[in-house]
């Protein structure tokens, strides 16, 4: 049976259409691992270390265009610092079982930050199987402080955590494996609020990343 010009036409468009939503329209996971790093101040620390190992994933939904609406997990790792400090025992019971004069202090404290964020991504075609991406969104990150403090056998402890809401952005290329599989290396930055009530700080975070992107 012969079919009219117009049924082929039509036929082809339709064809057309949905070999282009399925290039284009996509959900994909990702994630990665590498090296975080908060920038905090170090200045009169015995030890400062700012960088360490950090993640992140990702869930997103690509429409039919180069734009994308992503759910994010983000995770800078930590920063590992340690200060020794003269202090004065208050006239309480401290003052006895520390003694009556100034004592040395040893601090060892602790700095984590991660948060979720929701923002959009940008692809942009670079050459053959290589991409580029860029990011723009909202974070809630948390910055979580821990420090115990030693001296002539006593050991105090406090902890105490932050959320604020931060902007966030970050940049990357991609290079396809298979159609649904692309190895990826990536930078993510934000900010990071934290310290006790009251006195608090605000520093920059960075996430430097190398994970893989499933689209489906």
């Amino acid at each position: 049976m012969r079919r009219s010009p117009l049924s082929i036409a039509i036929g082809l468009a339709l064809l057309a259409t949905a070999t282009v939503q399925a290039q284009t329209a996509q959900t994909y996971v990702g994630g990665g691992l590498g090296m975080g790093s908060i920038s905090v101040e170090c200045e009169g620390l015995n030890r400062c270390d700012k960088s360490s190992t950090g993640g992140k994933f990702h869930l997103g939904h690509r429409a039919a265009n180069q734009w994308a609406f992503e759910l994010t997990y983000l995770d800078w790792g930590k920063v590992r610092a340690q200060s020794t400090e003269i202090v004065s025992p208050p006239a309480s019971g401290q003052a006895v079982a520390l003694g009556a004069g100034p004592v040395t202090v040893t601090v060892d404290g602790e700095l984590r930050a991660s948060g979720f964020g929701v923002g959009v991504a940008y692809f942009m075609p670079l050459a053959t199987d290589w991409n580029a991406v860029l990011r723009l969104g909202v974070m809630r990150p948390e910055g979580k402080i821990t420090g115990t403090g030693s001296a002539q056998g006593i050991t105090l402890s406090e902890s105490a955590s932050k959320r604020s809401t931060q902007a966030y952005f970050g940049l990357g290329v991609g290079y396809n494996l298979t159609p649904a599989l692309a190895l990826t290396g990536e930078a993510d930055f934000s900010r990071v609020k934290y310290g006790l009530e009251g006195e608090y700080e605000t520093d920059p975070v960075r996430l430097i990343s190398v994970g893989l992107r499933y689209s489906f």
